[in-house]
């Protein structure tokens, strides 16, 4: 069984090394690798060719920079594998992905396979898992014990199975539908739009937890905030209405619940939006804690949304803090090291995440590092702002 493993390159010549070489390094040697060029100014290209030389099964292909979803559509195009593995050019895969991967198709004929995976940032690894047992999954049965938490699981803010279509094995004749009809003008999304409907189309999947992909969370796309946010509202609302079109051709089973948990989470951590609302703004950062001496956590995307509107209220902001001052510092952001919060003895600390597993782990680590309990919240969000939240993105 031939597998394709297909990846989009721009601009990633730090890392693209790293990716190439353990793909070329896997113990299942029946696949190709599809190197897909995609504008890239830097060396990524070079080093690309140069690996090509001492292995046959790397095909390479170079394009003007039409994005995420040109790339991984000329991909499909020169894939002649009976699955795919989609893999970001930053990103590497463990020695034995695909060999896992593919055993569990030969052993019970699945669709898809979906696996853990290993998050990195600033050289610290975590392991995430899917939010479900370990097993084979069929269609039959899809409808109570897949779909209820696929897109949004129970907790807000946590998928079933992530969005991500990478570091997940498709049957290619059932990716191609999906990946084909996606518009080439989504930018924010474009992994969601494949990976559910072709999931919700498929007979049967099989769910593994062993970890077997790095993916790379780069602090440049962690500092990253949208200059223009009311355009990444419209690109979201473009994206929401194509994934739920996607579905609904696939299935008669209602998602908009999670569809709408999901777009809530995405725009508020990329865009900040319905932070300038009255009833977000009471019900996040109440009025009691305004003249509190108060310490902000992170300054990822989220955490510079909520920098702004805590200066723009007036609230007593007396630092803020991250463990990676370093590249905080070189985007012009004022953040000291998570060390100084206990010389400024706040009164609160604001975490900037909607994961409450996030949250409690860094709330730990800020006591003991203060030597006292500090009281720690984050911007939860209940049913009802949720939904308030919903109907301004959505203009509905």
């Amino acid at each position: 069984m031939k597998v394709s493993i297909i990846v989009p390159i721009y601009n990633v010549g730090s890392y693209v090394f790293q990716c190439v070489t353990s793909l070329i390094n896997q113990t299942y040697s029946n696949i190709e690798i599809i190197l897909v060029i995609d504008g890239a100014t830097d060396d990524s290209a070079l080093t690309c060719h140069g690996l090509a030389k001492n292995d046959s099964r790397i095909k390479i292909v170079e394009q003007n920079n039409g994005g995420l979803v040109s790339a991984r559509k000329k991909g499909l195009d020169l894939a002649t594998g009976e699955f795919i593995l989609n893999v970001d050019g930053d990103d590497w895969i463990d020695s034995n992905c695909v060999e896992l991967l593919v055993d569990q198709v030969l052993k019970y004929d699945v669709d898809v396979v979906i696996a853990g995976y290993y998050r990195e940032f600033v050289g610290n690894l975590e392991v995430i898992t899917p939010n479900f047992s370990q097993r084979v999954y069929k269609k039959e049965e899809y409808a109570n014990s897949l779909y209820p938490d696929l897109i949004s699981s129970q907790t807000f803010f946590k998928h079933g199975i992530s969005t991500f279509s990478w570091g997940k094995l498709f049957r290619k004749s059932l990716i191609d539908d999906f990946q084909f009809a996606v518009p080439n003008q989504i930018t924010i999304g474009e992994d969601t739009v494949v990976t559910y409907p072709t999931i919700v189309a498929s007979n049967s999947i099989s769910i593994i937890h062993d970890p077997i992909y790095f993916y790379r969370q780069r602090a440049q796309s962690m500092l990253k905030m949208s200059e223009k946010p009311f355009k990444e509202l419209i690109n979201i609302r473009f994206m929401v209405n194509f994934l739920e079109k996607q579905l609904q051709e696939c299935s008669n089973y209602n998602f908009s619940h999670q569809i709408r948990d999901y777009i809530v989470a995405l725009s508020v951590i990329r865009t900040g939006a319905c932070l300038d609302h009255d009833s977000f703004i009471e019900g996040v950062f109440p009025e009691q804690i305004k003249n509190k001496k108060i310490v902000l956590y992170s300054s990822g995307s989220f955490g510079q949304q909520i920098f702004s509107h805590l200066k723009k209220n007036q609230y007593n902001l007396a630092g803020w803090v991250d463990e990676d001052t370093f590249e905080s510092n070189a985007y012009g952001l004022p953040v000291i090291s998570i060390d100084e919060i206990k010389e400024i003895q706040p009164d609160i600390i604001i975490i900037a995440t909607l994961d409450q597993k996030v949250f409690m782990e860094i709330s730990l680590k800020i006591n003991s590092i203060v030597g006292k309990k500090i009281t720690c919240i984050y911007p939860t969000l209940e049913k009802d702002l949720i939904d308030n939240t919903a109907k301004h993105i959505l203009g509905s």
